[in-house]
This record gives structure tokens, C-alpha cells and sequence, in this order.
């Protein structure tokens, strides 16, 4: 016997939804702190699309084609023979990277990526026309982004110096990124 109506199910359906989105929100504000999220859902009453998209609301994503693209490039990354530094690069993980970003570090991506495989700092810096202590300031936006993109480990970028390098694939998705964003 079931003791909730069918409004009342709704409803929780809803709150669950809503509580899904405050745990992302508090899972950006909370650092190294393991975060367990359980879903539940009846089958014969709840939309599976609704439980889909709680799943990849969980895992911080928008959509449930995001988590299913997430999966597909987890997939990919463990067969493929890609160098190390390209293995975890997708357009799904650039897109969600580079909304991370202050404007000032998309200015500093996108010069890097133009002026690839290498770049000094001088070069990257005159070509965003940022002044010095802005364009320092924008270098903890890289980090920022790295931290909150999941699947992330590293920056699309190597600085040696005072030289950046990216490889041109990556530098390539930059570009192809920025550019479809509006960045």
C-alpha cells in the first residue's frame, strides 16, 4: 500500500530536484571534503528523464547528454594512445573549463592558443593588451578553473620560464571553444 498520493510524490520529485541544485552550489564552496549525494526515485512512478538529469545534476553537470558525454570520454581516454598531456582535453570538459575563467584569463587562453606551440610571456601579454598586474591576476584563474572542472587535472598550458606551450590540438579545441562560446 502506498501511504503517498501522487501530488505528494511530485513534490518530493521537485524538492529532491531543488536539493540537487543547492548540493552544487555547496559543492563549489567546499574544498577537498568528499560529498556523498543519494538519489532516490520510485520506477513506476518517477520520469526516468527526471532521474537522469538528478544523476547529472549530482555530478555537477547541466544535462543529461553532458553526463553521457562525460562517460563516452572517460571511455576514449583509457583506450586511447593519446599523449599525456592531450588524454583529458574534450570539447565538454574545454566548455565548462573556459566558463570557469575570469575574461581576463580567456583573453590570456586565447593568446596562447593563437601564438602556439609556443609563446613568450612578453608576446601573450602585449597581444591581450592587459596591464601587468592584471594580467598577473588573471593567472589564478587557471587554477580556480582546474579545481572546479571535474575530470580537469591540469592546465591546457605549460609555462617553463617565460615561455607558455601548448600542444596544437589543444590549442586548437581553445580556439574552436572560445569561439562557439562567445568568448
Amino acid at each position: 500500500m502506498n501511504v503517498f498520493s501522487k501530488e505528494s510524490r511530485l513534490l518530493t520529485c521537485e524538492h529532491t530536484l531543488f536539493l540537487c541544485s543547492l548540493i552544487e552550489l555547496t559543492e563549489t564552496h567546499i574544498e577537498d571534503t568528499e560529498m556523498l549525494v543519494t538519489i532516490s526515485f520510485d520506477p513506476d512512478v518517477d520520469k526516468s528523464s527526471l532521474v537522469a538529469l538528478q544523476l547529472a545534476w549530482s555530478y555537477g553537470l547541466d544535462t543529461v547528454e553532458d553526463l553521457l558525454a562525460d562517460d563516452e570520454d572517460e571511455d576514449i581516454e583509457k583506450e586511447s594512445a593519446t599523449p599525456p598531456d592531450l588524454e583529458f582535453w574534450t570539447a565538454s570538459k574545454m566548455r565548462k573549463y573556459v566558463t570557469q575563467l575570469k575574461p581576463t584569463a580567456r583573453k590570456v587562453l586565447r593568446a596562447i592558443a593563437d601564438q602556439a606551440p609556443e609563446a613568450t610571456v612578453e608576446s601573450v601579454q602585449s597581444s591581450t593588451g592587459l596591464e601587468p598586474s592584471s594580467f598577473a591576476g588573471s593567472m589564478s584563474s587557471f587554477g580556480f578553473a582546474v579545481k572546479n572542472t571535474r575530470g580537469v587535472r591540469e592546465k591546457p598550458f605549460r609555462k617553463n620560464g617565460h615561455l607558455y606551450s601548448m600542444a596544437l590540438p589543444i590549442a586548437d579545441l581553445v580556439l574552436d571553444t572560445l569561439d562557439e562560446s562567445g568568448f
